[in-house]
């Protein structure tokens, strides 16, 4: 019998800021920088004694979204539960921002845009963006949980469409290392030892679901 065993790592970098206890890069998921995050696969990333890596498969972001079956009703599905939060959390938010602006009205979706606009300028400038100032600890938090809601139900075990999509992609890799590394195929191609494949942070996120990474995460409330 062959056993397969997929361990998958992330490349994490020290975050840019560390003087500060509260680091708002650490709440921002996908919109941020990598940071040393808990080990929850409990799998050692080190080689066991006597073992050898000859051959290496690897799936990192980022790239375009390919267009999912179903795609549509997917998101109807993943805005229902968004929604129920998004009432929940951004109108505060809303109330305390508003009064240091005058002149404008901001509106929740103004508000609920702006954590992207922290991380995605801190990786494009190298320092932390000003639009991470204008929020508080609490509300970091909160808009992680915003963001559990949109992979979970999106592109995670809150759908079917993870074992469907990745079928194909499991079933090629699971392929590569039956075959072993040297071994030529018909289209007279041998791959070499370290193979890597760029894809989005949402088919990601369906690539960890499909291999059973979240079996034992029950459903998040949208109320919570």
């Amino acid at each position: 019998m062959i056993q397969f065993r997929f361990t998958f790592g992330l490349l994490l970098v020290a975050p840019l800021i560390t003087a500060d206890p509260f680091n708002p890069l650490q709440w921002l998921r996908a919109n941020g920088q990598w940071y040393p995050g808990p080990d929850i696969s409990a799998a050692s990333q080190e080689v066991p004694g006597g073992c050898v890596v000859d051959q290496v498969a690897i799936a990192s972001r980022h790239g375009s979204r390919y267009p999912d079956p179903g795609a549509y009703s997917e998101w109807l599905a993943l805005e229902a539960k968004t929604a129920i939060w998004d009432n929940i959390y951004l109108p505060p938010i809303l109330k305390r921002l508003q009064k240091y602006v005058t002149g404008v009205n901001l509106t929740t979706s103004d508000i609920s845009i702006m954590p992207y606009l922290c991380g995605f300028e801190t990786q494009i400038t190298g320092k932390l963006s000003p639009f991470c100032d204008i929020f508080t600890e609490s509300e970091f938090k909160q808009y992680e949980y915003r963001q559990d809601l949109r992979y979970y139900y999106g592109t995670g075990p809150g759908t079917d469409l993870p074992s469907t999509l990745m079928l194909p992609y499991l079933n090629a890799t699971a392929t590569l290392f039956l075959n072993g590394p040297g071994h030529t195929y018909s289209t007279g191609f041998t791959p070499p030892p370290i193979v890597v494949s760029f894809t989005h942070d949402n088919q990601l996120n369906e690539l960890a679901t499909a291999i059973g990474v979240f079996n034992t995460t029950g459903p998040l409330p949208p109320n919570k």
